[in-house]
């Protein structure tokens, strides 16, 4: 058997079981109800200290204005998800967003991520360049 040439991928980098991994990044669709298992501390959440969480560990890679990652405009998340949906989505995110609160997460770890999902849910009215 001849080598590859160089840059051919090789079976042993897809993986264990030999396939290329396929991620698709979608955020799922507004469901009629809630996710079952979650707290739902939305009702309480900072929106404003939401917008802060958010400029420190989201804006890096989604954008001041939630818009940088093409299929993935956060401005209309909010359409689709409820805060509690969002928070629920953040504390287990599909690859390849990375968990920004891996666990175990402590009490301030859970009011910022319900604060940054408020702040989410609500991006028409909260821009985080507002002030």
């Amino acid at each position: 058997m001849s080598p590859s040439p160089p840059g051919t991928p090789r079976p042993a980098s897809f993986g264990a079981v030999g396939r290329p991994t396929l991620v698709v990044m979608s955020l799922p669709r507004k469901l009629s109800r809630p996710v079952a298992g979650v707290l739902d501390r939305t009702d309480t959440a900072d929106r404003g200290r939401g917008r802060e969480v958010y400029v420190q560990a989201c804006a890096a890679c989604h954008g001041p204005d939630g818009d940088r990652l093409t299929g993935h405009d956060l401005r209309t998340v909010g359409e689709r998800m409820s805060a509690a949906q969002i928070a629920s989505f953040i504390r287990e995110p599909a690859a390849p967003m990375p968990k920004v609160f891996p666990a175990p997460r402590n009490a301030e770890d859970e009011r910022d991520l319900t604060d940054v999902a408020a702040f989410v849910a609500a991006w028409p009215t909260a821009s985080p360049k507002a002030r």
